[in-house]
């Protein structure tokens, strides 16, 4: 099914590193029934009638080969919906869940449909957390206002900890013109025998958000938000980020934000539960944060300060007694 893209007044595009609170962020900003969600079409996408995987890459603005055309054309299907979504299913997934994903499919698969159904739509949002580097590409292609979330290191280190998600950096050496563009700094990186998986994914948190914050410093009018600020601030951040997306609020949106942050008045995630948006948000960082050994965050501070220090202060690592560098 394709829709009319002039049907849609504006796109959004939420990014950010894997469990650094992009779901939450879009749940959130796709709230008022104006919005469609369109959730990770790179990450399990396909064009439709061709049946391409839709796999998210950078290309460089001065790329015109057929290569980056061809992507180019893929890519719109997006904006036409012109897609299909597969249901992602995991070993360790729940009955319940399994028997739900089977019924209704997962997020991506239940949310498209409800998006191609629907006749309020004015807004549609883009979340994907694989796409990172795609995020220039399709605001200069496709006219997305970008909104990046930041996690700091450290507390992103304890989640991915917790569910043994580790990114790596061979993500970054396959793509040459983001390395020519962005990251000839961080070639040692690419270099490294990474033993340690959790400090492997630091370099990763380093290199992605170089290449994200430098792109929002250039153009200006990207949004970057981080975990901490929308956990402990949730109104106050989500109603400027509405209104910098030209998105309707509303007191439903309050109460979801209120609902979301601060009902049960707990910090850790629910057993079992990939994400548990129900918790007492405020507290989030703090407890992350402590439940990371004292060398393991100086290992986290060493990897990451040159990009993390753009954006949080050195106390936030609690460092102890080291010395300053």
């Amino acid at each position: 099914m394709s829709i009319d893209p002039t049907s849609i007044e504006s796109w959004v595009f939420v990014t950010g590193m894997i469990r650094s609170g992009t779901t939450f962020l879009a749940s959130v900003l796709s709230h008022p029934v104006s919005v469609d969600y369109i959730h990770e079409p790179f990450n399990g996408g396909y064009t439709i009638p061709e049946g391409i995987a839709l796999k998210a890459r950078y290309v460089d603005k001065n790329d015109h080969s057929h290569a980056a055309r061809r992507y180019r054309d893929h890519v719109r299907h997006i904006f036409t919906y012109d897609i299909g979504m597969s249901s992602a299913k995991y070993d360790d997934d729940p009955l319940a869940r399994k028997v739900a994903k089977r019924l209704f499919g997962s997020r991506g698969p239940f949310y498209l449909r409800l998006a191609k159904a629907n006749w309020f739509r004015r807004h549609a949002l883009i979340k994907d957390p694989m796409a990172g580097l795609t995020t220039d590409f399709l605001y200069r292609e496709f006219g997305v206002k970008p909104v990046v979330i930041v996690r700091h290191p450290v507390s992103l280190a304890a989640s991915l900890k917790r569910l043994s998600w580790f990114p790596e950096v061979y993500d970054f050496a396959l793509q040459p013109d983001v390395i020519a563009n962005h990251l000839e700094d961080d070639l040692h990186l690419l270099h490294t025998n990474w033993e340690d998986r959790l400090l492997e994914s630091m370099a990763h948190w380093r290199m992605l958000y170089r290449v994200l914050l430098d792109q929002a410093e250039k153009h200006g009018d990207w949004i970057v938000v981080t975990h901490e600020e929308l956990s402990s601030h949730p109104v106050r951040v989500f109603r400027r980020i509405y209104r910098e997306c030209g998105l309707p609020w509303s007191d439903g949106v309050h109460k979801k934000i209120l609902s979301l942050t601060t009902n049960n008045g707990k910090a850790y995630a629910s057993d079992g539960r990939v994400q548990d948006f129900k918790r007492d948000s405020a507290s989030i960082f703090e407890m992350r944060r402590d439940s990371v050994p004292l060398n393991t965050r100086r290992d986290i501070f060493e990897i990451t300060s040159e990009i993390a220090l753009r954006i949080y202060d050195r106390e936030s690592f609690k460092l102890g007694d080291l010395t300053p560098s």
